[in-house]
C-alpha cells in the first residue's frame, strides 16, 4: 500500500458528461413562490445546473462497494459503526510505522482509494458543472400514487426540474498515489456508468439519471518530477488497457483468497 508522506505519481481525468436520458439532482429546497416549482435541479450562483462532486464520488464509492462484495472481498460498514481502521486505536501503536502496518493489514479496499473518518482519500472529484450554452431545464410534471391503495394521494401533484438530454457537464477526477489496479477501479466504473449499468441522481426508477463520461487521462510521477518535467502526460490506449488488466488480476487473485 503507498503512503501520503512521498510523492509517488498523481492521475488527472478530465471528464466531459453528457445526459443521455434527463437527469434530476435535487437542490433539496422547495420554493418560497407558488409560481416556483416543488423540487428544482442544484444550481450554481450563474444558473448552470450542477451534479456536486459529492454526489459523483458517492457513487463511484457504493458501485465499487457492491462489485468487491459480490467477489466475496471484505468491504467495511463505516457507516455502521464498523469502519476498519478506528482513530481511537492510534494509541495502542508506539510508532508511526507500527500504525501504518496496521493500517495497511486491516484497511478495506473502498477506504483505502475513496478514504475514511480515518484515512485520506485517494481520488477527489470537483463538481460536475454545465455548458450554459448546452444546457436546457424544464420542468415536469409529477403524481404521488399512493401504496396501499395504488391510486392517486390527496393534493399528490407536484412538478420538479430535470436537465435535458444533450447538456454537457465539465468535470475533473485527481487520484494521488495510486496503484495500477487502483487507477482501473475509476476506468471501469466509469465504463459501466457509459454502459448504462449506473445512473445518478434522483427518479432513476422513472428512466432518469444515465449519463455518457466522455474522459481523457494523463499522469505524472516521480521521476517526472525529478527530472524537471512537471506537465501531466497523456495515457496511451496501451497503458490504459495494462491498467485495466491489473485491475482484472488484482479482483481475480483477491477473490480466490475469500472462496
Amino acid at each position: 500500500m503507498l503512503a501520503f508522506d512521498k510523492f509517488v505519481n498523481k492521475y488527472y481525468v478530465n471528464v466531459e458528461i453528457i445526459a443521455q436520458t434527463p437527469i434530476h439532482v435535487g437542490s433539496g429546497e422547495e420554493g418560497l413562490s407558488p409560481l416556483e416549482v416543488d423540487n428544482s435541479v442544484l444550481k450554481d450562483s450563474q444558473g448552470n445546473a450542477v451534479i456536486p462532486g459529492s454526489t459523483l464520488k458517492g457513487v463511484f464509492r457504493s458501485t465499487l462497494e457492491q462489485i468487491l462484495k459480490s467477489k466475496n472481498i471484505n468491504v467495511c460498514e463505516e457507516e455502521n459503526g464498523k469502519p476498519c481502521i478506528d482513530q481511537k486505536e492510534r494509541k495502542k501503536y508506539k510508532t508511526e510505522n507500527e500504525w501504518f502496518a496496521h493500517i495497511e493489514k486491516n484497511i478495506c479496499e473502498v477506504c483505502n482509494l475513496f478514504g475514511s473518518n480515518s484515512f485520506s482519500s485517494r481520488v477527489f472529484f470537483s463538481d460536475a458543472i454545465a455548458d450554459q450554452n448546452r444546457q436546457n431545464i424544464e420542468n415536469r410534471d409529477g403524481i404521488k400514487i399512493r401504496r396501499d391503495t395504488e391510486i392517486t394521494a390527496d393534493k399528490a401533484k407536484y412538478d420538479y426540474e430535470i436537465v435535458s438530454v444533450g447538456t454537457t457537464f465539465k468535470t475533473d477526477i485527481l487520484m494521488e498515489n495510486v496503484e495500477d489496479y487502483q487507477v482501473g477501479y475509476i476506468l471501469f466504473l466509469i465504463d459501466m456508468v457509459n454502459n448504462g449499468l449506473v445512473r445518478f441522481g434522483g427518479k432513476k426508477s422513472v428512466g432518469l439519471g444515465k449519463l455518457k463520461f466522455n474522459y481523457k487521462i494523463s499522469s505524472i510521477d516521480l521521476e517526472d518530477v525529478t527530472q524537471g518535467k512537471f506537465e501531466p502526460q497523456p495515457l496511451d490506449p496501451i497503458r490504459i488497457e495494462e491498467i485495466k488488466k491489473a485491475t482484472l488480476d488484482y479482483l481475480a487473485k483477491a477473490g480466490e483468497k475469500n472462496v
